[in-house]
């Protein structure tokens, strides 16, 4: 009996070491995944209105072009994906502040157990609602560029 103790005393030391060191990898590993959003969030929306000042440029200087109506129709394709694409980086990161806000809420001491469970829930909503509105940055901003870079081809090689 007395050697049974003995030998589970370092078993529970070694799954408690164990489950500690799994604790903080996650939270490592959590605190550089949201630092790579953030990072990719914000070079999305600073090439995003790189992009439409350059449409916008692009628009000033090449009025000739205006009367083509195909070279029309892409600048304002190019302006509108752009636009877009801040628009949606703008509430992809004022959905993630709001997330932060509300996770702190959960933690908070003095709120009762069914705020933290209205809390989780509505951090969940926002998680993905971030999500989502990333996704739609990435695609609308994709387009943006495919559609940029056509409208340099028109006026590099005019039809």
């Amino acid at each position: 009996m007395e050697k049974e103790k003995i030998m589970e005393e370092p078993q529970k030391a070694i799954k408690k070491n164990l489950a500690e060191s799994t604790s903080e990898k996650y939270i490592r590993w959590q605190n550089i995944r949201i630092k790579q959003f953030s990072t990719v969030t914000n070079l999305i929306l600073g090439l995003a209105a790189g992009m439409f000042g350059f449409g916008i440029k692009l628009l000033v200087e090449y009025k000739s072009f205006l009367t083509n109506s195909l070279f029309s129709l892409l600048i304002l394709i190019t302006l509108i994906l752009t636009a877009a694409s801040i628009i949606s980086g703008i509430f992809c990161a004022l959905s993630r502040l709001l997330d932060f806000r509300y996770t702190v809420q959960i933690h908070n001491f003095n709120r009762t157990d069914g705020e933290k469970k209205c809390f989780r829930n509505l951090t969940r909503v926002l998680g993905r609602m971030t999500w989502s509105l990333f996704v739609i940055q990435m695609i609308l901003f994709l387009f943006g560029i495919i559609s940029s870079a056509i409208v340099v081809l028109v006026i590099v090689c005019p039809p």
